[in-house]
């Protein structure tokens, strides 16, 4: 899949379950699994990890009923990046369904080594900003795309807003 592990982790989720799939039943060189795994994670952290994302892609994200439950990940998302990862001013957390991860994928082994718009076939349904400071979540419908960066390998690997 061309995207970067560490890019899945910090600003992707799965809004169905086949982009579940996609993320969380891959093995091997690239896989979120193995990522996970040669940092460390236990099986059991991981397997929590992935049944709380099961727990994501099940719901209707449509549904006005079910904001809190994503707008609740995204803050632990958000937390545990500014742990473990680095310190930034807000956290963003696109929700792809399978059909959007594969054209992430596509767009970006396209454009290795560049900046690029991914500009999909069909609008992202949500995206959830959480700034470090304050209490305040951004939840964004139905977006365009992003602009993103992808490395020298065709693998997203940053992320510089939503349009």
């Amino acid at each position: 899949m061309g995207i970067n592990a560490d890019f899945l982790i910090k600003h992707v989720r799965p809004a169905d379950m086949e982009a579940y799939n996609l993320i969380c039943n891959a093995r091997g060189a690239g896989s979120l699994h193995d990522y996970l795994v040669q940092a460390g994670v236990t099986p059991q952290q991981i397997d929590t990890a992935f049944n709380l994302w099961a727990g994501l892609a099940v719901l209707d994200i449509g549904t006005p009923a079910n904001l809190p439950a994503y707008a609740n990940a995204a803050i632990a998302i958000s937390q545990a990046r500014w742990q473990e990862f680095y310190q930034t001013a807000a956290s963003t957390i696109m929700f792809l369904n399978g059909p959007l991860l594969r054209e992430l994928s596509y767009q970006s082994e396209r454009h290795a080594g560049a900046n690029f718009d991914f500009d999909p076939a069909e609008q992202i349904p949500l995206a959830i900003t959480v700034p470090q400071h304050g209490n305040q979540v951004q939840v964004q419908r139905n977006l365009n795309g992003a602009h993103l960066t992808s490395d020298a390998h065709g693998n997203a690997c940053h992320f510089a807003g939503l349009f």
